[in-house]
């Protein structure tokens, strides 16, 4: 039989769908090239993953160690105390009650006696700070109260150094020239319920 002309044979058609496409090679820089990108990708993640962890400063106890007073007794009358606000010391028989306070402060000799039970007390400085602070401040006190009651909030005419609050605890001050929410939470997280007559029904 005749094949028409421009058309293939059989044989030829079939032979090209026989045929497999030649794969092409990657050149070798190419491959060099991801290698070393790869290497690099994963000795920065090992590196990453070798870092200490880091704590930002704002989380970070403001607090210092104060040496304490050589005794605490229950007296009568005002106290001379190394800080103020005082940390610790000679103090009166009855302590404050737990709480905010938004004008007249207890006396400090009160106070001290809170921190012995193991309490911690916010103070600040009306003059230095603007009364939308003061709201921010109650508002923590509140919320860090839930946790325990021991935590008193008051104003204070001076604060040492010229700051605008003090955090205290026995043995321990803190100074923030502001309001700082994540500082105030670590002071408490690391002070409270540890004064040297601390008792589950004094500090709640």
């Amino acid at each position: 039989m005749a094949t028409r002309p421009g058309t293939p044979r059989k044989s030829t058609v079939a032979a090209r769908g026989r045929q497999t496409p030649q794969k092409r090679s990657l050149p070798l820089g190419r491959i060099i090239l991801g290698v070393i990108v790869l290497a690099a990708i994963a000795g920065g993640l090992l590196y990453w993953l070798n870092q200490p962890a880091r704590v930002p400063a704002a989380a970070q106890s403001p607090g210092q160690p104060v040496p304490t007073l050589p005794t605490r007794q229950h007296v009568e009358g005002a106290v001379q105390y190394s800080t103020n606000p005082p940390t610790s010391g000679d103090h009166a028989a009855s302590a404050a009650t737990w709480g905010i306070y938004n004008s007249t402060p207890p006396a400090d000799e009160r106070l001290v006696h809170n921190l012995e039970h193991g309490g911690v007390i916010i103070s600040y400085n009306p003059s230095k700070i603007d009364a939308a602070t003061v709201e921010q401040l109650k508002t923590l006190t509140r919320d860090l109260r839930r946790e325990r009651v021991c935590l008193i909030l008051t104003p204070r005419d001076s604060i040492q150094d010229d700051k605008s609050i003090a955090l205290t605890a026995w043995g321990v001050l803190g100074m923030l020239d502001g309001y700082d929410e994540a500082a105030i939470r670590a002071f408490w997280r690391d002070h409270v319920a540890r004064g040297p007559e601390f008792g589950e029904g004094q500090c709640g």
